[in-house]
């Protein structure tokens, strides 16, 4: 896949940025007419922006919750878990001894992991991946939102004030 070209809006046109040029001149024909599509993909902006919200809410945890998420990425699953972004499985099993087992090596599976267990029960939620393959740009913003939201809940801040904080701190 050839890399994206880049261009700047001044209005009027859309004008290739300098580094990308030379790779107009050969691709493009004077005078010809051609489409521009717009991009589909989320913004590197974006996706730096989500990282950094994450690890301030991780860094402003509350003192019994340092434990609980060893580390930004931690907590950041465990907030698509609970923003409903993630992927279920529930196995009953004949004992709640057998149970303990299966949510043990469920765990030993995915450190991330949610994993619940009830009587004979295990339900066991893995977040959802937010790869560009995985998730649009919509989709990836609408997690983004849910998960920020998850975590100024669970830090006592508003999410607004937490998103603005690290754009100014950034």
């Amino acid at each position: 896949m050839t890399e994206a070209l880049s261009y700047r809006w001044t209005g009027a046109a859309m004008i290739p940025a300098p580094q990308c040029l030379e790779r107009c001149q050969l691709m493009f024909e004077i005078g010809s007419h051609y489409s521009l599509e717009a991009p589909k993909s989320r913004t590197k902006d974006s996706h730096r922006h989500y990282f950094a919200c994450v690890n301030a809410a991780w860094q402003n945890l509350p003192e019994d919750q340092i434990q609980r998420f060893p580390s930004p990425e931690h907590l950041r699953k465990w907030a698509l878990v609970h923003s409903g972004y993630a992927d279920e499985t529930t196995v009953v099993c004949d004992s709640q001894e057998a149970a303990l087992k299966v949510a043990a090596l469920a765990r030993k599976l995915d450190g991330y992991a949610v994993i619940t267990c009830r009587d004979c029960t295990v339900r066991t939620f893995t977040a959802r991946a937010q790869t560009e393959q995985e998730m649009d740009a919509r989709e990836f913003q609408k997690s983004k939102e849910a998960v920020l939201s998850t975590l100024a809940r669970l830090i006592g801040a508003d999410p607004v004030e937490l998103s603005k904080a690290v754009r100014i701190a950034a």
